[in-house]
């Protein structure tokens, strides 16, 4: 099945967050509010499981965390055990459940995002946001380490 998730939408005539919290020279790069229509077999399985009118959050099921299993294998060759699969209700609750699991009492928590655009001829874009969680420490310096032919352009802190 090959579905369309090239064509713009633009979500700034919606009542989306996304896109209307920020002035418009701003691209806000979320992970969980999609530019794209969602393609028919996911809407066919949300209007079937509408049908009972029961809406909520569910446990994840043994099956469910079976074929997370299944498909971490199919893509990274990770052999994992169903009950190491924990579900979320979201992406930022998965980072606190991560950050809490791999941070000691005292450390701080950065996230940092990239974003890497081929521009042709050669040439690539790469962005990155650094985000403090919750050092209380400040962040005293940040390094990337870039071939001598580099070229910087646009760079800049928020």
């Amino acid at each position: 099945m090959s579905y369309d998730f090239d064509t713009i939408v633009d979500r700034r005539l919606t009542n989306s967050i996304k896109w209307n919290r920020y002035p418009e020279e701003v691209l806000p790069l979320w992970v969980a509010d999609m530019d794209f229509v969602t393609p028919e077999p996911i809407l066919e399985a949300l209007s079937e499981n509408l049908k009972d009118g029961v809406i909520g959050y569910e446990v994840a099921s043994i099956k469910l965390q079976k074929v997370v299993c299944a498909r971490m294998d199919e893509l990274y060759g990770w052999q994992i055990a169903p009950e190491m699969v924990l579900a979320t209700p979201g992406v930022v609750s998965g980072f606190n459940a991560a950050a809490r699991a791999v941070c000691g009492a005292g450390e701080g928590l950065l996230i940092l995002a990239s974003k890497t655009t081929e521009l042709g001829n050669g040439a690539w874009r790469y962005e990155y946001a650094l985000q403090n969680v919750n050092s209380a420490r400040s962040i005293q310096s940040f390094s990337l380490p870039l071939p001598d032919a580099a070229e910087i352009t646009e760079m800049g802190f928020h």
